[in-house]
């Protein structure tokens, strides 16, 4: 796979697992196509940037380093 740039990776529309923790304190994200991807936000309104800001760290390492990122493997309308 040939690296492309990070605000082409970033602009990829990859899915993302949400839950909350059983005591309502916390929400969780997870992008199962990107491994390690991980973040949560104690409010609901942080979680999409926390999200963004983990899968533009993750993609930033990967290119430094010259290794392959996947491409989301589901379609989203």
């Amino acid at each position: 796979m040939i690296n492309k740039s990070l605000e082409y990776y970033m602009s990829l529309h990859y899915h993302v697992e949400v839950w909350q923790e059983e005591d309502d304190t916390a929400w969780f994200a997870s992008v199962p196509d990107l491994p390690g991807v991980m973040t949560h936000a104690e409010q609901w309104g942080d979680l999409e940037a926390m999200v963004e800001d983990a899968k533009r760290t993750w993609f930033t390492s990967r290119l430094k380093r010259g290794w392959d990122i996947p491409l989301p493997s589901r379609k989203t309308a």
